[in-house]
């Protein structure tokens, strides 16, 4: 069996940020739910004491793609977002700027198999909200050839480095295969975004575009494979 099933559940945002926040050289967000019992005391005349930290970035509970992700930067905002919303459940998390010097976002897909970490994708963009799809890496041989070294170098220069607490991570999550969205911060830190026991991992980006990634996920696919063998034994 892959992936203890109890321990899946651990991926749940509020569930992971318990488990990594206090790991050294991972940054995770402040998370809290939000409940329907939250949403009235938010929502109505006198909200009482809350402990919230803004600028903040909420969404319905359970939903990954940036599906209903929006930042807020007061109470206000988050009364009206609250008002508007249709999902019962809410995830509330701390913002935090990650942006680059030149401007850019950059978040990065690592997958963890039996705890050794591979890179997925490098996605840039000049939005907080950083998916590979919508980055426009398609569009710019720069972003293109960053991804391309980054893979490159990864084994040798990124994975020296963060080591020691993406073996944390995967200590605490006792999970064969999960995906870790996170960002280089300024000050050495890993910036995690997610964990997700379903993330998914591919080389079926065009070869022309990118010539790079079909030896670098052969790398994570022979991994799995191997994880498998040993399973099986």
């Amino acid at each position: 069996m892959v992936n203890a099933p109890l321990q899946i559940l651990q991926c749940a945002r509020e569930k992971s940020y318990a488990l990594i926040q206090g790991i050294p050289g991972l940054l995770y967000p402040q998370t809290r739910p939000l409940t329907p019992m939250d949403h009235q005391r938010l929502t109505g005349p006198n909200p009482g004491p809350f402990d919230l930290q803004f600028p903040a970035t909420v969404r319905p509970a359970d939903t990954h793609g940036g599906n209903g992700l929006q930042r807020v930067d007061s109470l206000d905002a988050l009364k009206e977002y609250l008002a508007g919303s249709k999902a019962r459940d809410h995830v509330l998390a701390t913002f935090v700027d990650y942006r680059s010097k030149d401007g850019y976002f950059r978040k990065m897909r690592i997958v963890l198999i039996d705890g050794e970490p591979f890179l997925c994708h490098l996605a840039i963009s000049d939005h907080w909200v950083v998916h590979y799809q919508t980055a426009g890496m398609d569009k710019s041989e720069a972003k293109r050839a960053e991804e391309a070294r980054l893979m490159q170098n990864f084994d040798a220069e990124f994975v020296p480095r963060f080591r020691g607490p993406l073996g944390a991570l995967a200590k605490a999550l006792q999970l064969d295969y999960v995906t870790v969205d996170c960002a280089e911060l300024p000050d050495g830190r890993l910036l995690v975004f997610e964990v997700d026991s379903r993330g998914l991992i591919h080389a079926s980006d065009p070869l022309d575009l990118y010539p790079y990634k079909p030896a670098a996920m052969q790398r994570a696919f022979n991994a799995f494979e191997a994880m498998l063998q040993r399973r099986l034994r």
